[in-house]
C-alpha cells in the first residue's frame, strides 16, 4: 500500500520510490491541498521531455474504449498537434479525486521524479468525458 506524507500541496515523503508501482513502471497520481502530484517511475524517463514541454495539463475522466474501464487521461498540452498523453487506471493509480471540480483551474500540477519536483505546470483543466482517449486541446 502506498503511503504519502503531505506538506500542504507538496509531498514530504512517500514509499512510492520503493514500491511495486515504481519498480513495475507505473505512474501514480496523488491529490492534496489544491495540487495534483504525478509520481513518475524511472522506467519512463525517456518521456519526461515530452511532459516538460506542456503549457497546461488537461485531465479527463471517462470510459476508455480500448480497455473497457474507467480511466484518467492526462494530456500534456504543448500546443502542438501531437501532445504527450498518459492513461492511468482508476482507482489503482490515483489516491483520490478532487472534491470540488469548480476550483480545479486553481490547482497546481507537479511532476515528481526521484523524490524531487521535475516540473510545475501552472494551468490545469479538468473534464469528465464518457469516451477516452480524447486528444483534443482545450482553447483557454
Amino acid at each position: 500500500m502506498l503511503k504519502i506524507q503531505n506538506n500542504q500541496h507538496l509531498i514530504a515523503s512517500t514509499n512510492y520510490w520503493d514500491s511495486d508501482y515504481y519498480k513495475g513502471g507505473k505512474f501514480y497520481l496523488s491529490v492534496n491541498a489544491g495540487a495534483f502530484r504525478l509520481l513518475c517511475p524511472n522506467l519512463h524517463k525517456s518521456h519526461f521531455f515530452d511532459m516538460q514541454t506542456a503549457k497546461k495539463i488537461i485531465i479527463r475522466i471517462g470510459e476508455h474504449r480500448d480497455y473497457s474501464k474507467k480511466m484518467i487521461e492526462l494530456l500534456f498540452d504543448d500546443y502542438t498537434d501531437d501532445p504527450y498523453r498518459l492513461d492511468l487506471s482508476l482507482p489503482e493509480q490515483i489516491d483520490r479525486l478532487p472534491e470540488d471540480n469548480k476550483k480545479i483551474e486553481k490547482f497546481k500540477f507537479l511532476i515528481y521524479w526521484k523524490k524531487q519536483i521535475l516540473k510545475n505546470i501552472p494551468k490545469v483543466c479538468f473534464f469528465e468525458y464518457s469516451d477516452l482517449p480524447n486528444l483534443k486541446s482545450i482553447k483557454k
